[in-house]
């Protein structure tokens, strides 16, 4: 995955993989598989920047960054299906994947959003060494399917130690 040219490492501008699959051995002795979430790691948009303007600059000047940059902001996005919920299966997932990324991407700054009152996946980003940076308030509508009105959103922040 990497290459070294002229001595340097080559570094990866994103993660190639998402699925999360469960695989089973059924009952006649095959082998069957089930999606059951994704991740991924990409560069961060700043949705937790309510300015419009001010937000498109920070995502371009992100966005401008060459791959490997250490300065470059990272966010990682999940889904899990609710019958894996509180296996520790996203836990093990994000800690893996964040490993990955710190040797294969050069990481050193990861965000996350989660929904304020999604306590799980809070947990998630905390047991893997995230902090609170932010609460962004009333930050977007929601559809009516999804109860209308505005939804808030923690922002979490990982920052690699450079020991």
């Amino acid at each position: 995955m990497q290459e070294r040219q002229n001595g340097q490492k080559k570094w990866l501008g994103g993660c190639p993989v998402g699925a999360i699959r469960e695989i089973r051995r059924n009952e006649d002795g095959s082998v069957g598989e089930m999606f059951v979430g994704d991740f991924s790691i990409t560069r961060h948009t700043f949705a937790e920047i309510i300015d419009e303007d001010k937000r498109a600059e920070r995502k371009r000047i992100n966005d401008e960054k060459e791959v490997g940059d250490e300065e470059i902001i990272w966010t990682i996005g999940d889904w899990l299906a609710q019958s894996h919920h509180g296996k520790g299966i996203m836990t093990i997932v994000v800690k893996t994947m964040v490993d990955w990324a710190v040797r294969n991407m050069n990481v050193h700054h990861i965000r996350a959003l989660v929904g304020v009152g999604n306590i799980g996946s809070s947990r998630v980003f905390e047991k893997n060494g995230f902090t609170l940076l932010e609460t962004v308030r009333d930050a977007y509508p929601l559809p009516e399917v999804k109860g209308g009105g505005r939804a808030s959103f923690h922002v979490f922040e990982w920052t690699r130690n450079r020991t």
